[in-house]
């Protein structure tokens, strides 16, 4: 579980905009319990949006999933990003830079690669 407090950020108004009213708390409890955090976060401003700009409720809904989908995938790439390398077993060897260089210059093959003789067996 993530240890960090909960907190509500205050939207700052800006000019020609009206400011963002939070959104009521059964809504934000619900969002919360179906794990939307991105919606939850721009929810105020879209729908502040949308009624200064009379939306059509499916342009609401757009906007909303496009923003927990944009969300998830920079989180997703943020996850990715700190756990790349830090897996439960050490890197090995030869998929670090040093080892690859290691590698090429004492288990290189040296001149060309004699065929194989024989008939090839397939299984």
């Amino acid at each position: 579980m993530n240890a960090t407090p909960r907190t509500k950020t205050v939207p700052i108004p800006t000019l020609g905009v009206p400011a963002a009213p939070p959104l009521p708390e059964d809504l934000e409890a619900l969002l919360h319990r179906l794990r939307l955090p991105h919606i939850r976060r721009h929810a105020p401003e879209v729908v502040a949006t949308a009624k200064a700009q009379r939306w059509e409720p499916v342009e609401v809904l757009r906007a909303l999933f496009k923003e927990e989908s944009a969300g998830r995938e920079r989180s997703a790439l943020a996850t990715r990003r700190a756990t790349a390398g830090s897996g439960p077993w050490p890197t090995p060897p030869w998929l670090t830079r040093a080892g690859f260089e290691l590698a090429q210059g004492s288990n290189a093959r040296q001149g060309p690669r004699r065929p194989q003789s024989g008939r090839r067996r397939w299984p």
